[in-house]
Parts: C-alpha cells; structure tokens; sequence
C-alpha cells in the first residue's frame, strides 16, 4: 500500500510491487495489535476493498455493486465481534449499492 494525494491505495497483493520502494506491506488480517504509521487498517481495507471490485471489472469505472459476504465469522478472532460492521462500512464506502449477508455470517 502507498499514500496518493492523502488516499491510501494498494500497490499490490500476496507479491511485492515492482519498482516501487514507497509501498508499506500491511498485512489485513493478521497480526491486529500491529500498527503501521500513517495508514489507519480501516482505510487500508476499504483500498482493498475498492482494489478487489476494480480487478474483477479489469477496469477503472464507477460501480456500484450489490455484494454478498460469506464466511464473515472466519474473522471473529481478529474483529472481536465486530465483524459484520467493520466488512459492511467497507464495503458501503467502496461503493457498493448493498451489501448482503450469506453463509458463514451468522
């Protein structure tokens, strides 16, 4: 991840970007307690969020898709419970039309 202009954007996932010596790793879902200076985790996941919905339309374009959320009880441990609220406000300020529940998420 590297800060634009005040926005925080993903450089790259699972690999390091190339040529870019300004990126910070973050690591969203492990390691909670660990604080990386200048990036809050809920701007980090809303860019990946935003990240995600841009790769699968191969293009830049405003979207505002209705997304399902599986599985969200996998991430109890590190969100303590709140889970279906920090993946919903992300998802919602990715753009999102709605944002749904699926299996998993009880």
């Amino acid at each position: 991840m590297k800060t634009v202009g005040g926005q925080v954007r993903v450089a790259s996932v699972g690999e390091a970007p190339r040529g870019d010596t300004s990126c910070v790793r973050i690591d969203l879902f492990t390691n909670p307690g660990v604080r990386v200076a200048g990036v809050e985790r809920e701007d980090a996941l809303h860019a990946y969020m935003r990240f995600c919905i841009e790769r699968m339309h191969w293009r830049r374009r405003m979207l505002r898709p209705d997304v399902m959320i599986t599985n969200a009880t996998s991430l109890r441990g590190l969100l303590c419970g709140y889970e279906k609220i920090v993946l919903r406000e992300a998802v919602m300020r990715t753009g999102a039309r709605t944002c749904r529940w699926g299996t998993g998420c009880d």
